[in-house]
């Protein structure tokens, strides 16, 4: 008898539960009502619009891995994790993207996720630009890095970019890659607009290599700075051994 009185003892309970648990989804005092993000100065667009209509979603019927999969999906995240705070605290806590650069290809901004240019929305890149420096681009080599993925030479040239203009960036006013030069680098153009010059990365060099050259070019012009009001842009290629001026606005 006692052991019978357990089991509809434990049934009866398993029965409470389970009848408290289906509840839950319909119960108004878990609906949403705080939503808090950290990770971003300003939340990335896509983000509020993922995250908006939760409001006076209850909190068991949100799926917490598809959340945090949605919002991985926008291109300046790179992870998002989801919490949950009682009653009804929604958290969100945001890592933002490694990508080296953002890309301009004259018409929309784009960071590469997995290789392939995702589009920013155009109220983020204000804020973004603050974090990453701006490659332009050409429409032809954007539809080429939505079909084929960005190469590894191409994602080398764009950390090497990063790490010149974290060292340089007051002086860079401008970058333009050209993937027509020849050679599967192509060629990145810096121009020091204070300095009415240009840059052309002609092959792999190291950041100090780059450095060393703006140095140099800041030194040409702290040498005569009467002669900047009238200069007119100076372009300079840069190799391996060498830094070469060319003719006074010649391309």
């Amino acid at each position: 008898m006692k052991a019978r009185g357990f089991v509809l003892a434990v049934i009866a309970i398993s029965v409470v539960v389970l009848s408290f648990l289906v509840a839950l989804p319909n119960v108004p005092y878990f609906e949403i009502s705080d939503i808090r993000v950290i990770g971003f100065d300003k939340v990335p667009r896509e983000a509020v619009e993922i995250l908006s209509p939760l409001y006076g979603e209850n909190r068991f019927n949100i799926d917490k891995g598809r959340l945090e999969k949605s919002l991985e999906d926008i291109a300046s995240v790179k992870s998002a994790k989801v919490s949950f705070s009682f009653p009804a605290i929604l958290s969100v806590e945001l890592e933002r993207s490694d990508a080296d650069s953002l890309l301009f290809d004259g018409t929309s901004y784009y960071l590469l996720q997995n290789g392939k240019p995702k589009a920013v929305a155009d109220e983020d890149v204000e804020n973004l630009s603050t974090f990453y420096c701006i490659t332009e681009i050409s429409p032809s080599f954007f539809l080429y890095l939505s079909r084929y993925g960005a190469t590894e030479e191409f994602k080398e040239l764009l950390s090497l970019v990063k790490s010149v203009t974290d060292e340089n960036g007051s002086l860079i006013t401008r970058i333009r890659y050209d993937e027509n030069s020849s050679g599967s680098f192509g060629s990145i153009e810096l121009e020091l607009g204070s300095y009415f010059s240009s840059i052309f990365v002609r092959e792999r060099v190291s950041k100090s290599r780059i450095s060393d050259s703006i140095k140099v070019i800041e030194k040409e012009v702290g040498d005569d700075p009467a002669s900047n009001i009238a200069r007119d842009m100076v372009h300079y290629d840069l190799y391996k051994d060498t830094l070469v001026r060319r003719n006074l606005g010649s391309r």
